[in-house]
């Protein structure tokens, strides 16, 4: 299933106002909306969390960035063939879905790109199989429809898009062509 720019930049429009309107003052501060470039595409919507990789490989930190995702009904069936509501979450750029499954039991997507880049999404309920070839802009899963088990990433429903080449994580956002996020004291 592919969305169209046009619905892109809608999902995009309808995450700022539900974030305005839901009264989420942690998601409105350092909000960014996201922009298409080098020839990858938003897979999500806002942003609420920036990279913020560790000094150190082995010190905490946060290895991509979370993105706001819009929630409706998304026109898919669940296995049970009832409605799936939840927001929709898209390739970022053309690949191949290497892991569609659980890690310590969250929902994952991976998708190695034609570039040697590696998206991973979480937690991201899959509507695409192992092995599936995907375009930018194809629906690969649905936020906020996983079993009541799954603890949600953020307050506001949303995915962690993680990049990686080889071992070192990037910032996810330089890929779409957003501007690097510096974050200044409220004081």
């Amino acid at each position: 299933m592919r969305l169209s720019k046009l619905t892109t930049i809608i999902g995009l429009a309808v995450g700022l106002s539900v974030l305005g309107a839901s009264g989420v003052g942690a998601a409105t501060r350092n909000t960014v909306v996201l922009t298409p470039g080098f020839g990858y595409v938003n897979p999500g919507g806002v942003l609420l969390n920036p990279f913020n990789p560790p000094a150190k490989n082995w010190l905490p930190g946060h290895r991509g960035v979370d993105l706001a995702v819009p929630v409706g009904d998304t026109g898919l069936l669940d296995s049970a063939g009832k409605p799936l509501v939840g927001g929709m979450v898209v390739a970022p750029a053309p690949g191949e879905v290497t892991f569609a499954g659980l890690v310590a039991g969250k929902p994952v997507v991976t998708i190695l790109h034609p570039d040697g880049l590696k998206s991973s999404f979480e937690p991201l309920l899959a509507v695409v199989a192992l092995g599936a070839m995907v375009a930018a802009g194809d629906v690969i899963g649905v936020v906020g429809a996983w079993p009541a088990n799954v603890t949600p990433h953020c307050d506001y429903p949303c995915v962690h898009w993680g990049v990686r080449r080889g071992e070192t994580y990037l910032d996810p956002l330089i890929l779409i062509g957003a501007p690097p996020i510096v974050l200044m004291p409220t004081n």
